[in-house]
């Protein structure tokens, strides 16, 4: 599913994608992974993975259990930590009704 408020810039709808599919790939939230792929060097190269991955923050995994079923991505915000902050509000609201 897709959501975009009226002016969003265009780029916004991409970057949240690729932040779920990189949240969904990695299994962690984006602002947790970019900080320990920022403090360590020999990560760098999975920012080139594919063209799909965006290790920013704003992606959240989607989990049941300990399992991720998907993840949400946010982008747009006037700051990584608030695209993070709408995600995982967002997957707090659906929490109970993911199986």
């Amino acid at each position: 599913a897709l959501l975009r408020d009226d002016g969003a810039a265009p780029h916004t709808v991409d970057s949240a994608a690729k932040k779920a599919y990189t949240a969904n790939t990695y299994r962690t939230a984006t602002l947790e992974f970019s900080r320990r792929v920022a403090a360590n060097p020999d990560l760098a190269d999975l920012r080139r993975m594919n063209d799909r991955v965006l290790i920013l923050g704003g992606g959240v995994p989607l989990k049941v259990g300990e399992e991720v079923i998907g993840a949400i991505g946010v982008g747009g915000t006037p700051s990584l930590e608030m695209d993070e902050g709408c995600a995982k509000s967002g997957a707090d609201r659906i929490q109970d009704r993911l199986r």
